[in-house]
């Protein structure tokens, strides 16, 4: 299986911080996600209003938002 190449596209910021990703293998379009939470195989272990951490597939990534909003 290839490497997946995950995108953060934004992140909310509140009582409950979710990231929104793309590229997350086994899903089409954006995954929502919080810390801890798993899918396609990769683990969110790291969450700030502005970058994320996942885990899985024996690396990890630490992924920024593109452009944060203002």
């Amino acid at each position: 299986m290839p490497r997946p190449h995950p995108v953060l596209t934004g992140v909310l910021w509140g009582s409950m911080p979710t990231a929104l990703l793309e590229g997350i293998p086994g899903h089409e379009g954006a995954v929502v996600m919080s810390k801890g939470d798993t899918a396609g195989g990769l683990r969110l272990t790291g969450l700030t209003q502005d970058r994320v951490t996942l885990t899985g597939m024996d690396t990890s990534w630490t992924l920024t938002v593109r452009q944060p909003w203002p």
